[in-house]
């Protein structure tokens, strides 16, 4: 081995050990199901992979997740999960809860956003209108 392929070994050995980029979930919560169940094994299969994951509920964080994430997987509860009575006060809480999608997700600045069920897609479709991350 020359003295030139051991430095580039050396040099993509160090990239490799930092984040690639950084990937977002949403989904309702994490309880068990096969949509949480999938969520979890995609949080921690593309953490393996050196990416920075984040996961956001709408749940209030009372009940830990149901499926194992990966200590080094941020799991952020954003307690939204509010039961609307009325369809009006449906209207005024996913207005509300689009609102904090949208704050959460630019203050994370994911590279992209993948959603799971279809409120959380709803929502979170919304939220990224006009933004740069992908959803």
């Amino acid at each position: 081995m020359s003295v030139g392929q051991g430095s580039l070994s050396n040099s993509v050995e160090r990239e490799s050990l930092q984040p690639s980029e950084h990937l977002a979930l949403v989904i309702p919560s994490l309880t068990a199901g096969g949509a949480e169940r999938a969520a979890v094994r995609m949080a921690n299969h593309w953490r393996s992979e050196r990416r920075h994951m984040t996961v956001f509920t709408f749940d209030d964080g009372s009940e830990s997740p149901f499926y194992d994430l990966e200590e080094d997987v941020d799991h952020r509860t954003l307690d939204i999960a509010d039961v609307s009575t009325s369809l009006w006060e449906r209207v005024v809480n996913n207005a509300s809860r689009v609102r904090e999608l949208r704050s959460v997700l630019n203050r994370a600045s994911p590279d992209a956003v993948i959603a799971f069920m279809p409120r959380a897609n709803v929502l979170t479709v919304l939220a990224g209108l006009g933004t740069q991350w992908p959803v």
